[in-house]
């Protein structure tokens, strides 16, 4: 069932329900229909402190969904919710590739298991 994913609150709830273990960082994609209905699919498992990403991961699940935007997330196993450097870096690559296929970064939402979370879109840094 694709559920309306269309606020960071509910991009966090969606990405925390399906994380398989907080001892690892996750990069998690949410491919949205026209209507902003998705479901978070996976696509990076790494360590305590870091996930590496490819953006043929990322946009290869958004493609195969006919997306017309995409949310990023990933965790933070530390509890910390706030953006490192590398994941600046990281959603600006993205953002880049999403601008040359024609499939926009909407958001990226870091999520901790205590429930903080950091939205990219909400604090003006997409």
């Amino acid at each position: 069932m694709r559920d309306v994913l269309n606020t960071p609150r509910a991009i966090r709830e969606a990405v925390r329900a399906a994380i398989p273990t907080w001892e690892q960082e996750s990069m998690w994609v949410v491919p949205l229909d026209a209507r902003g209905r998705g479901v978070p699919i996976m696509v990076a498992l790494g360590t305590a402190d870091s996930v590496h990403v490819y953006p043929r991961d990322v946009f290869r699940e958004a493609i195969r969904a006919n997306a017309t935007g995409i949310v990023l997330s990933h965790n933070h196993p530390s509890g910390e919710g706030s953006p490192s450097a590398q994941d600046r870096v990281l959603t600006s690559r993205l953002q880049a590739a999403g601008d040359l296929l024609g499939i926009p970064i909407l958001d990226h939402v870091i999520v901790t298991e205590g429930g903080a979370y950091y939205s990219f879109a909400e604090n003006g840094d997409l």
